[in-house]
C-alpha cells in the first residue's frame, strides 16, 4: 500500500549565512566603482531614459519594434552614424513616455524600421503628427531590412567593417552593435549566407575591409564564414557563452571608455539593452551582458580592471540588472550547493543510525524543474503532482519539502529544514531511500529550494 505523502514548507526566510561556494569568484570591480541606473517602469520608459542621456546632435530619430528584437539591433549602428536617437514602440501603438520624447526631441525624420507585422500603420500615422517627415524601412523579413539599413549607411559613409550576426537569436548581437555604434561599423543579419544572402552583399562592399562574426558557429555557421572569407578578411569572436562573447568583443575592441563608465544590460532578456548600443556609440562606453541576479562572467570584472571603470551604469530596473549584477558579484553554484544538502541530510541521517539516501536522477529532475517552476511564479508552493510521478518511478513513499530563501546557501536552508518538525521529519523518515534537491532564483531575487523523497 503506498504510503501518505508528507510535505513541509519553510517561509521567506530574511538573508542566512554563507553561500556554499561559487562557480568562479568573480575578481572584484575596482572598489571606488559607482552603481548608477538607467531605468524606467517598462522597456518603453527604459527606452526614453536612454535616449535622454544621449547628446541631442543629430534631427533623426529611429522608431523599432520593442516586442521584435532582430530590427533594433540592426538599426543601432545606423541611427548612431547619424547622431539619431532609436526609441522602442509597441507595434501598435506608440507608448506615452515615448510620445514624450518624441516631442521633446522634435525631428525632422522618424524613421520606422519594419514591416506591417512588426509596426502597425497606426503607429506610422501618430508617427506623422510628431515629426515632418516619416521613412518606412521595410524588406520581406529581418536580413533584407538589414540590408535595407546598411543601403541607408552607404548613403552618407562607408563603413570599414561591417559585423555578420545571427538573425535568429540575439545576444551576441547587442555586444556587438555598441561596438559598431562606436567605431562607425555596419551590422547585417543573417541565416546563412545562401545565394541571396551572397549576390546582396557582394554588391555593397566596395569600401569594405573587413568582416567580423560574433559568436560561435552555432550563431553563424561555418558556411558562411568561409565565404565571407572568400571576400574579405574575415575574424570570428566567439566565447563559451553569450557573456563571454561580449567580454572578448570589447577586449579586441575597447582601447577606453568614456568618462570611466560601462554599461551593463541583461543578457537574457533584451528590451532594455536595445537602446544602449545607441547610447554605448554617443558616449564612447563599452557595453557588458549579465544574467539578472549575478554577473555572468567573472572577465567583465577584468574588463573594469583593465578600463579604469569607476563607473557601473545598469540598464533597466533591478529585475533586469540586479544591484548584485551591478556589483559584478558571482553567482553561486548551484551543483555544488545540492551535492551539500545532499551530504547534510545524510550526516544528519547517520547521528540517528539511519541509512544514507542515495540521489535518485528521476527525483533530482523533478526537484529542480519544480524549484524553477516556483521561481517563474515567484511563489513558494507544494506540487500537486508530485507522488503520482514518484510513484510512476516505482517508488511507495513520497515527501516533499519547500523552501524560500535569501540565498543559495546550503547552511542556511538545512538550519531552516532542520529546526522545522515536519521538514525534520521527512529528512529523518527510516521509510525513505532517495533524494532529489532542486534550487533556483527567482526574478524577485530569493532562491526556491526542493526535496523530493522516495522510498520502496
Amino acid at each position: 500500500m503506498r504510503a501518505m505523502s508528507v510535505r513541509s514548507t519553510i517561509g521567506a526566510l530574511a538573508l542566512v549565512a554563507l553561500v556554499v561556494s561559487t562557480p568562479f569568484l568573480a575578481p572584484a570591480a575596482p572598489a571606488e566603482a559607482a552603481i548608477s541606473r538607467i531605468g524606467g517602469a517598462d522597456r518603453y520608459e527604459v527606452s526614453a531614459n536612454l535616449s535622454r542621456q544621449n547628446p541631442d546632435r543629430g534631427q533623426t530619430l529611429f522608431l523599432v519594434s520593442g516586442t521584435q528584437f532582430a530590427d533594433a539591433l540592426a538599426a543601432g549602428p545606423v541611427a548612431a552614424s547619424e547622431d539619431a536617437h532609436l526609441l522602442l514602440t509597441h507595434p501598435d501603438f506608440i507608448p506615452g513616455s515615448i510620445v514624450t520624447e518624441i516631442r521633446r526631441l522634435a525631428p525632422s525624420e522618424i524613421v520606422v524600421v519594419g514591416g506591417d507585422a512588426s509596426i502597425s500603420q497606426q503607429v506610422l500615422s501618430t508617427a506623422a503628427t510628431l515629426a515632418p517627415t516619416v521613412t518606412r524601412i521595410a524588406g520581406p523579413d529581418r536580413v533584407a531590412n538589414s540590408f535595407l539599413l546598411l543601403d541607408r549607411m552607404l548613403q552618407r559613409t562607408t563603413p570599414q567593417r561591417i559585423w555578420v550576426v545571427s538573425g535568429g537569436t540575439f545576444a551576441d548581437a547587442l555586444s556587438a552593435g555598441a561596438v559598431a555604434a562606436r567605431n562607425g561599423h555596419a551590422m547585417l543579419l543573417t541565416f546563412g549566407a545562401d545565394a541571396a544572402f551572397q549576390s546582396q552583399l557582394a554588391a555593397r562592399i566596395g569600401g569594405v575591409q573587413g568582416f567580423s562574426i560574433a559568436g560561435g558557429e552555432a550563431s553563424v555557421d561555418a558556411g558562411t564564414q568561409q565565404w565571407l572569407s572568400s571576400q574579405r578578411p574575415t575574424e570570428r569572436i566567439g566565447g563559451a557563452n553569450r557573456y563571454e562573447v561580449a567580454v572578448a568583443i570589447n577586449a579586441r575592441y575597447t582601447t577606453q571608455a568614456s568618462q570611466a563608465s560601462m554599461l551593463l544590460a541583461n543578457g537574457v532578456n533584451f528590451p532594455d539593452g536595445l537602446g544602449a548600443a545607441v547610447l554605448a556609440g554617443a558616449r564612447g562606453m563599452p557595453l557588458y551582458l549579465t544574467q539578472p541576479q549575478c554577473a555572468g562572467s567573472a572577465g567583465v570584472a577584468g574588463e573594469a580592471r583593465r578600463l579604469g571603470i569607476t563607473t557601473t551604469i545598469a540598464v533597466g530596473g533591478p529585475l533586469s540588472v540586479s544591484d548584485a549584477a551591478a556589483r559584478l558579484e558571482g553567482c553561486p553554484d548551484l551543483g555544488a550547493a545540492q551535492a551539500e544538502v545532499v551530504r547534510q541530510v545524510n550526516a544528519h541521517r547517520a547521528m540517528m543510525g539511519l541509512a544514507p539516501l542515495s540521489v535518485h536522477p528521476g527525483l533530482q529532475s523533478m526537484a529542480q524543474g519544480w524549484s524553477q517552476q516556483m521561481a517563474s511564479q515567484q511563489s513558494m508552493v507544494h506540487s500537486t503532482t508530485f507522488c503520482d510521478t514518484t510513484f510512476q518511478m516505482g517508488f511507495r513513499r513520497c515527501g516533499e519539502n519547500v523552501a524560500r530563501m535569501g540565498s543559495a546557501s546550503a547552511d542556511g536552508v538545512m538550519t531552516a529544514w532542520m529546526n522545522s518538525a515536519g521538514h525534520r521529519a521527512n529528512v529523518l523518515n527510516a521509510g525513505f531511500t532517495s533524494i532529489g534537491v532542486g534550487v533556483w532564483q527567482g526574478a524577485d531575487g530569493r532562491w526556491y529550494w526542493t526535496q523530493n523523497f522516495g522510498g520502496f
